[in-house]
C-alpha cells in the first residue's frame, strides 16, 4: 500500500510546482501612452492614469494648458500629474516610465530624467511682433512663457520689446535657476548660442538690457565682447542698426553699466567699464569712458510694458481663489486683494510662505516673498513667477510646479 500511494502523491507535486511558479510570477503592468496636442515651445506634463480593478496605466502626455481636462474619455480611479517639462523630457520620461511597466514594476512618477539641455531660456514679457526662428522647432509669434532653445533667432519689430530669462542647468533638486535677465528692443535681432553652463546671447543688430546672475554669460556685437561680473546691471546698444537706407549706422555704440562690472573685450584691447560709468565706441574705433548719466540711462533703457487696467482686473477675476499643486504636496491662495500665501509640505517638515503679488501682460502673475537670511540684518526680495496657461498656473520655468484651481463649493 505505502508503494502505491508515491506514483500518486509525485504526480500530485507534479501538478501543484507549476501553479505555484506561475503564482510566483507577477502578471505585470500594461500601459498605454497618449500624447495630447500642443506647442513644443509651451510647457507640457505627464499624467499617469491607474484604472481600477486593473493592472493597466495609461501615460498621458500633455501640454499644460490640457491639465485637469487631459483625463477626458479615459475611465481611471485616480490621475497624478507631474511637474512641467518640455516636450522631449516629458516624452522621454514616459517612455521610462513604460518600460519599467514592461519590466513588472508599477510606474511612479518620483524619479524623472534630467531637463533637456537644448532649452536655455523662456519669454516673460512680449510687447508688439516678434518673432523667432529654428532649424528643429520651427518659427512664429512669441508668447509669454514660450521656451527659448540653443540656436533660436529672435526678430524684433522696430518697437518691440522682449523680456526673457536665461536658464541655467538643472541641480540635484530638479530646479533650474535664472542666470540672465534680458530685455531687447530697438529693432533688435538676437541669437542665442552656447549652453546653459556657458550662456552667449549674439546681438546682431538693436539694443539689450540685462541683470546677470552669473559670470558665465556673453553678450557679443559685431564689436566688441561684454562679459559681465555676477549681479551686473548693464545696457549695450548694438552697432549694426540699420535705417531707412541700408547704409545708416549708428555714430556710437555704448555700453552702460549701473551696477557692478563689465569686462568689454576688442581684437585689440580689453577695458573693465565699472558702475556708473559709461564705454562709447566711435565709428572709427576710439574709445571713451566717461560718467553714466542717470537721466540718459532712464531715457535710454527699455521698458517693459505695465498690465493694462482691464487685463489686469480679468486677470485678477480669474486666478483668485485656493489652487492644489499638482503632485498633491503644495497648495497656493491668491486672494483679490494683492496677497498670497502658500503651504509645502517637505520631508520632516512644512513651508509657510506669504507677501505680495501683481497681474503682468499675457497671463502672467509676479509674487513677491520678503525674507531674511539667516544671521543676517538685510532683508531680500525674491520674485516668484506663474503663468495663467488654460485651467493650470505653473511656474514660468521648465521643472515648475503644475496648480489646479479648486472647485467653488456650494
Amino acid at each position: 500500500m505505502r508503494h502505491a500511494t508515491l506514483p500518486c502523491l509525485a504526480l500530485l507535486l507534479f501538478s501543484v510546482l507549476p501553479q505555484a511558479f506561475a503564482e510566483e510570477t507577477p502578471p505585470g503592468w500594461t500601459t498605454t501612452v497618449k500624447r495630447l496636442e500642443g506647442s513644443q515651445r509651451r510647457l507640457w506634463y505627464l499624467a499617469l492614469v491607474t484604472h481600477e480593478s486593473s493592472r493597466h496605466v495609461t501615460l498621458v502626455v500633455a501640454p499644460v494648458s490640457a491639465a485637469g481636462t487631459e483625463g477626458a474619455g479615459v475611465d481611471g480611479e485616480n490621475i497624478d500629474r507631474s511637474e512641467s517639462g518640455d516636450l522631449h523630457q516629458i516624452a522621454r520620461w514616459a517612455e521610462q516610465l513604460r518600460k519599467e511597466a514592461e519590466g513588472w514594476k508599477r510606474p511612479s512618477l518620483r524619479d524623472r530624467p534630467p531637463a533637456s539641455p537644448h532649452v536655455i531660456g523662456v519669454v516673460r514679457s512680449v510687447a508688439s511682433g516678434t518673432t523667432v526662428e529654428n532649424a528643429e522647432h520651427g518659427g512664429g509669434r512669441v508668447r509669454v512663457g514660450d521656451l527659448l532653445f540653443v540656436e533660436d533667432v529672435l526678430s524684433l519689430a522696430r518697437e518691440g520689446v522682449v523680456g526673457v530669462e536665461l536658464l541655467g542647468p538643472e541641480d540635484k533638486w530638479h530646479h533650474r535657476w535664472t542666470k540672465a535677465e534680458l530685455v531687447f528692443a530697438h529693432g533688435a535681432r538676437v541669437g542665442l548660442r552656447g549652453s546653459s553652463e556657458a550662456l552667449s546671447v549674439h546681438l546682431h543688430q538693436g539694443a539689450v538690457l540685462g541683470a546677470a546672475w552669473t559670470d558665465d554669460l556673453r553678450v557679443r556685437t559685431p564689436e566688441v565682447i561684454c562679459a559681465p561680473d555676477k549681479e551686473a546691471r548693464f545696457y549695450v546698444s548694438g552697432a549694426v542698426e540699420r535705417g531707412e537706407s541700408a547704409g545708416q549706422v549708428p555714430a556710437i555704440q555704448r555700453v552702460d553699466v549701473r551696477s557692478g562690472l563689465v569686462l568689454v573685450e576688442r581684437e585689440d584691447a580689453k577695458t573693465s567699464v565699472a558702475a556708473g560709468s559709461t564705454l562709447s565706441i566711435a565709428p572709427d574705433g576710439t574709445l571713451r569712458i566717461t560718467p553714466l548719466a542717470g537721466a540718459s540711462w532712464d531715457r535710454s533703457v527699455p521698458q517693459e510694458t505695465p498690465c493694462a487696467r482691464d487685463e489686469a482686473l480679468r486677470l485678477v477675476a480669474r486666478v483668485h481663489g485656493h489652487w492644489r499643486g499638482q503632485p498633491l504636496n503644495a497648495s497656493i491662495t491668491l486672494g483679490d486683494d494683492g496677497r498670497w500665501r502658500s503651504y509645502e509640505r517637505q520631508p520632516g517638515r512644512s513651508v509657510n510662505k506669504g507677501g505680495a503679488w501683481e497681474p503682468r501682460p499675457g497671463g502672467l502673475l509676479e509674487l513677491s516673498y520678503v525674507w531674511t537670511p539667516y544671521r543676517s540684518k538685510t532683508q531680500k526680495t525674491d520674485t516668484f513667477r506663474y503663468l495663467l496657461d488654460g485651467n493650470a498656473l505653473v511656474r514660468l520655468r521648465p521643472g515648475g510646479q503644475v496648480f489646479l484651481k479648486q472647485p467653488l463649493r456650494k
